[in-house]
């Protein structure tokens, strides 16, 4: 699936009919698929639930996407000094209780690279006390698998686990960085 928030809104399938808005692709996907989420200036990307972008068990997100004619991860630009990725995407929590959700459905594996994850606020009771920037909160009994790439997660609050809380999870973390949470 396909999303840039500055499109005209579509069915999703390739850059040129992209929805514009994550919630709409998140809503659709099913267990293996990819959501590629343009970045860029002004391209900034909030829920509409207060419970946040809600990831559904084996689903992709992959931001830092620059150009239409990007159509893989690896085509997304890097800087030459770092290999990092040069733009990220936006998700911006805007009063959301979890910027980022994975709570919805059983196990699975599931990736979110190239994104900014700010101002989620988890101040609402229960699980959503915690975990303001990423909540992972799979049902009782049923592990996910996380892998968290070239993210930037600053200024999101909770009672516990500002940035990140997970429970009944595997989260494993490259390059990424958690300030002022």
């Amino acid at each position: 699936w396909f999303v840039d928030s500055l499109a005209p809104g579509g069915t999703g399938q390739t850059w040129a009919t992209a929805f514009n808005n994550l919630d709409s692709a998140l809503a659709i996907s099913a267990a293996t698929d990819d959501v590629f989420v343009m970045a860029g200036s002004g391209q900034v990307y909030t829920p509409s639930a207060p419970t946040g972008f809600a990831i559904p068990a084996g689903v992709d997100l992959f931001g830092g996407f620059t150009s239409v004619a990007q159509v893989t991860i690896a085509a997304r630009p890097r800087s030459g000094t770092t290999g990092l990725l040069t733009t990220l995407s936006d998700l911006a929590g805007s009063g959301a209780f979890h910027v980022v959700d994975f709570t919805l459905g059983g196990p699975g594996t599931s990736v979110l690279d190239g994104f900014v994850v700010r101002g989620g606020h988890a101040n609402g009771g229960g699980l959503d006390d915690v975990g303001g920037g990423i909540l992972i909160a799979p049902p009782v009994g049923s592990t996910r698998t996380l892998r968290l790439v070239e993210l930037q997660v600053h200024n999101n609050q909770a009672v516990v686990g500002g940035g990140l809380f997970g429970t009944e999870a595997k989260v494993f973390l490259h390059r990424v960085h958690f300030n002022e949470n």
